[in-house]
């Protein structure tokens, strides 16, 4: 895909270089993998080569910082959703610290472990 308008370096063995982009990407989303291309083929990608196709550690570290912003922004969001509703339910502001614990361990938390 980015072949088309970027230049790749000629190399022995295609199939390697094409295994080496699958081991780097592997947990990237198929979201942030497409926008990074996306970004790439319009010159849109900071730090990254307008003229060379990045290679797969290049390629995978950018789609992981692109994906590492929208985390935190979906957790700010679900922090101040929680926060809204604890506090129209008369409840405790949470914090980043209870985020990700089992129900029982927030339960037992608030009122105290059973004796």
């Amino acid at each position: 895909m980015l072949e088309g308008g970027l230049t790749m370096q000629k190399v022995a063995n295609g199939n390697a270089r094409a295994r080496a982009y699958v081991v780097a990407l592997d947990g990237v989303s198929l979201w942030s993998l497409l926008q990074a291309v996306k970004n790439l083929v319009r010159g849109e990608a900071e730090g990254m080569s307008t003229t060379f196709v990045p290679s797969s550690a290049d390629l995978a570290k950018y789609c992981r910082d692109m994906e590492s912003v929208l985390y935190g922004a979906a957790e700010k969001i679900f922090l101040a959703v929680e926060n809204t509703r604890n506090k129209a339910l008369g409840g405790k502001r949470i914090s980043f610290m209870r985020i990700g614990k089992l129900d029982s361990d927030a339960f037992e938390e608030q009122h105290g472990k059973a004796a």
